[in-house]
C-alpha cells in the first residue's frame, strides 16, 4: 500500500498527493461525476475537500493559482485502483501540503474549479 495518490500523465508522474478532486468535463453539466480520493477517509475528509476546492476556486481567480495543462490522459493512482481522465482536471494536495492542479481539456478552466466548489458545498450541507 502506497503513502500516497499518484497523479500519472502518458506514463510520467507528475505529482505525489494525500487528496484529489477528479472533474471530468461531463461533471460540469452533472456534478455526481466528480469524485474524490484520499490517503485516509476521516470525518474531517469532506471539509478538507471543501477547503480544496474553495481555495484552489479563489486562488485560481485572482490569477495566483496556475493548473499545469498536460496532453494526452491524466491518471490517479492509489491504494484503491485507478481513476482516468481523458478530459477534465485534477485539483490535488501534494504531500508537501501545496495545491497542484492538472487539467487536460480546451474548456474553460474556471468552470471546472467552480464544479468542483458546488460538488463539494452540496456534499458537506448534505451531511450537516
Amino acid at each position: 500500500m502506497n503513502d500516497f495518490l499518484e497523479i500519472i500523465a502518458s506514463g510520467k508522474l507528475l505529482c505525489r498527493c494525500i487528496s484529489a478532486i477528479v472533474v471530468p468535463k461531463v461533471a460540469l453539466a452533472e456534478p455526481a461525476y466528480v469524485r474524490t480520493l484520499a490517503l485516509q477517509s476521516t470525518v474531517q475528509s469532506k471539509h478538507e475537500f471543501f477547503a480544496l476546492s474553495q481555495i484552489s476556486r479563489i486562488q485560481f481567480s485572482e490569477g495566483e493559482l496556475l493548473p499545469h495543462v498536460v496532453t494526452g490522459h491524466l491518471e490517479v493512482k492509489g491504494a484503491g485502483g485507478a481513476i482516468d481522465l481523458a478530459d477534465g482536471m485534477i485539483i490535488s494536495r501534494s504531500v508537501a501540503s501545496y495545491l497542484a492542479v492538472f487539467a487536460n481539456t480546451q474548456s474553460p478552466l474556471g468552470k471546472f474549479f467552480e464544479a468542483a466548489e458546488r460538488f463539494c458545498t452540496r456534499w458537506i450541507r448534505l451531511d450537516i
